[in-house]
């Protein structure tokens, strides 16, 4: 026998919200306290606040702009878990356009399949190694345009691009991103078989922050 247990919402929730507004909110509550947290390349732990991160975000945001991505374009990223994949996430998202992680693990094969599925536009690849398995199928992958490596210097890149993109551009883009658009497409492992996308709107985020 199920049993479903349900109980009202202690606080009500804006549908139309998008992502970045959880972001905002954070560093409006506290800007100074440390947000995200990371190991340098000399094994030390040091931290962005979040004020220190959204600028991070924004400025990232404003480099996307600059190379062309526009709402709705796929972007992917192929890395480990680290600070600039949750940068590069959020800046994605923030201007309308959609985040296609990759397993770090899947093949040249998968790649090609998740790319022409989601239609990705543009790259981010952790390394060397993350990056010429993307260009080794990129004669396959029509749409794919823009392949960036995190590991030499892409954020900074990324980052120099945007100084052209003012404040306003920026800010004009990410208030049109409502809670019902699109945020990210999620693909299986492909472990069991053939790597399958989960659409996830920018609601389904703010619903359970």
């Amino acid at each position: 026998m199920i049993k479903e247990y349900t109980r009202p919402l202690e606080q009500g929730i804006d549908s139309d919200k998008n992502i970045f507004s959880v972001l905002e909110e954070r560093v409006e509550r506290t800007p100074d306290d440390n947000l995200v947290e990371y190991k340098n390349a000399q094994g030390e732990w040091v931290a962005f606040t979040a004020a220190e991160f959204k600028n991070k975000v924004v400025a990232l945001a404003k480099g996307l702009i600059a190379r062309g991505v526009m709402p709705g374009d796929s972007v992917s990223i192929i890395a480990h878990t680290c600070w600039q994949w949750t940068a590069l996430d959020v800046a994605i998202m923030s201007i309308g356009a959609l985040t296609v992680p990759v397993y770090e693990t899947n093949s040249p094969a998968q790649v090609k399949m998740i790319f022409n599925d989601a239609n990705v536009k543009m790259a981010f690849a952790e390394d060397d190694f993350q990056r010429d398995k993307i260009e080794s199928v990129r004669d396959q992958c029509p749409d794919l345009g823009d392949v960036h490596v995190i590991g030499l210097g892409a954020i900074d890149t990324i980052i120099e691009y945007g100084r052209a993109v003012s404040d306003a551009e920026f800010l004009e883009r990410e208030q049109a991103v409502k809670g019902s658009d699109l945020a990210t497409i999620v693909y299986t492992s492909g472990s069991t078989g053939t790597p399958k996308g989960g659409e996830l709107t920018h609601a389904n985020f703010v619903f359970i922050t």
